[in-house]
């Protein structure tokens, strides 16, 4: 059987297939490729109850079936892209011939797994372009919503302290954030605030928490500053919050 090199998928080609998700289509093309782009790879083997997959070949256009076959013959094949919710659903968001076509010839398909952020807010990211919102909010609240945000995810690492075995633990804020300050445009502070009126207790995790913070910085709506003495030059950069 012929090894497979899996290349990084064509997210501006898969913007039509994106389009299928209102989240998406409500984001737009620009935010979906910064969300998408940080994606991983995966085996589809080691992923439960993928949904949209239709491994019938006989199901599927016959030109899209040329287009794979020749992928997986070549040796190279495109990533197909599946999105894990944050309730934990898997859906397919692009790809299914591909995989179909591996599946056929004996592969194990690998993927790329994208996380996506809480459905209920993710239309806010949007938001930031709107010149109502590039304003920048007032520091002391955004600090107080990101604390109490904290301390929900702290009460269900302790709460769930079975499930947490294996994780790193954190007990108090400043071990959790290196950051002394956050600033925020006005759409930033908005999502900060959905999230934690939509979140429940003993529901949301650090895992979650940390997706929420990372997904602010890379859009530039949220900027954590570390506040460090320096004799000499000082270099600010981007740090803390990795996507898993």
């Amino acid at each position: 059987m012929r090894a497979i090199n899996y290349t990084k998928p064509n997210l501006e080609n898969e913007w039509n297939e994106a389009t299928r998700y209102p989240e998406f289509q409500k984001l737009g093309k620009e935010l979906w490729i910064n969300i998408a782009r940080r994606g991983k790879r995966a085996n589809l083997s080691r992923l439960k109850n993928v949904g949209n997959i239709d491994s019938n070949l006989s199901n599927l256009l016959p030109a899209k079936r040329i287009r794979a076959d020749a992928q997986v013959n070549s040796g190279r094949v495109e990533l197909p892209i599946v999105g894990r919710w944050p309730d934990g659903y898997l859906d397919l968001i692009g790809g299914n011939t591909r995989i179909a076509t591996l599946l056929d010839k004996g592969y194990d398909p690998k993927v790329w797994v994208v996380n996506v952020p809480d459905v209920r807010i993710l239309a806010n990211f949007a938001d930031g372009k709107n010149p109502q919102n590039r304003g920048y909010a007032n520091s002391d609240e955004i600090m107080k919503t990101i604390n109490k945000l904290f301390f929900l995810a702290k009460r269900n690492q302790t709460s769930n302290s079975s499930k947490s075995r294996g994780y790193t633990k954190f007990y108090n804020f400043n071990q959790w954030s290196n950051a002394n300050i956050y600033y925020a445009t006005n759409a930033g502070l908005k999502i900060l605030k959905q999230k934690l009126k939509a979140t429940p207790l003993n529901s949301l995790d650090f895992n979650e928490l940390n997706q929420l913070i990372f997904d602010l910085i890379d859009s530039d709506i949220l900027l954590p500053l570390s506040l460090k003495f320096r004799v000499n030059n000082l270099i600010i950069k981007r740090a803390n919050f990795p996507a898993n």
